[in-house]
């Protein structure tokens, strides 16, 4: 018999989902825990958790990227926009 010292880690699920936590989460999303719990609450766009018991609940890691690449493409356009957008201040170096 096993103590709970010796157990070992679960294999992933067979459909290939990984499970992570809360801050595994967060360093995933490269933001900090207070940054994750607003945006869980806030977000609606936010995969929701999987919960295991009243006190226990993971994130499915490929929805995490998922949420966070389709948040980078809705930001881009506007990114690159402001990129291409010359500043006077570049715009007045050119000239002198």
């Amino acid at each position: 018999m096993l103590s709970k010292r010796n157990l070992k880690r679960p294999t992933p699920a067979a459909g290939g989902a990984e499970f992570i936590t809360d801050r595994e989460a967060a360093f995933e999303l490269g933001v900090g825990m207070s940054k994750l719990f607003e945006l869980q609450k806030n977000d609606p766009d936010f995969p929701p958790p999987v919960w295991y018991g009243p006190r226990s609940k993971r994130h499915v890691r490929s929805s995490l990227r998922a949420y966070a690449m389709a948040k980078r493409q809705k930001a881009s356009p506007e990114g690159q926009a402001a990129a291409a957008t010359p500043s006077k201040h570049a715009a007045e170096a050119r000239h002198a």
